[in-house]
């Protein structure tokens, strides 16, 4: 089996890069129910490696080792009102880019980048004078909706659960993104200068 991919310039693959074989790979020797339990623990719970207490502490360790967060917070920035946070993430190769959590009464919705800087270059937008770096991978993408979640989770949002599911944003979408693992998606594609669209998943 082939190692998880690992980012230019790292070491280590982003814990939300891996795939289901990946981990499975990585927990070679353990009891076979260990890769749901960690499984179920990135991407339902949304728990970091250290708060997998199900886990052995030596477990826990050892994948603390081999897997990274692809997301570095910069700052949180949260509205007087308190619906809506603001995060700035700084990547692996020093690039930034935002996520926007907004709560309401029945949901939560995210809106999250699927690419560090922009190619459109309109002379209103800051963003876009400085250019586009590069297309998020797998990843940094579906990290963004999971902290976001993480956030939703603990201001006990009404149906925060739901936030993997439903009610996300992408900003700038490539074609790609539509690989990823969002679960049966109801996912608002938001293109600079055009209209915004549902799209299900089949």
């Amino acid at each position: 089996m082939t190692a998880p991919t690992t980012l230019p310039g790292t070491t280590l693959p982003g814990r939300f890069q891996v795939s289901r074989d990946d981990l499975a790979a990585l927990l070679e020797g353990q009891p076979a129910y260990r890769v749901d339990q960690v499984w179920k623990g990135f991407y339902e719970q949304f728990r970091s490696v250290d708060e997998l207490t199900t886990l052995p502490k030596a477990l826990r360790s050892t994948l603390s080792e081999r897997l990274r967060d692809s997301l570095e917070l910069v700052t949180e920035s949260v509205s007087e009102n308190g619906d809506t946070t603001k995060f700035l993430w700084r990547l692996h190769d020093g690039a930034t880019v935002e996520t926007v959590l907004m709560l309401y009464p029945d949901r939560a919705t995210v809106c999250i980048s699927t690419q560090a800087g922009c190619a459109m270059a309109c002379q209103f937008c800051a963003t876009g004078q400085a250019g586009f770096e590069r297309h998020l991978d797998v990843g940094e993408v579906v990290e963004q909706v999971i902290r976001a979640a993480r956030v939703a989770a603990a201001a006990d949002t009404e149906d925060a659960g739901d936030l993997v599911e439903r009610d996300v944003i992408v900003l700038d979408l490539a074609d790609e993104v539509r690989g990823l693992p969002l679960g049966a998606a109801r996912v608002a594609r938001a293109r600079t200068g055009g209209a915004v669209a549902d799209d299900r998943d089949e």
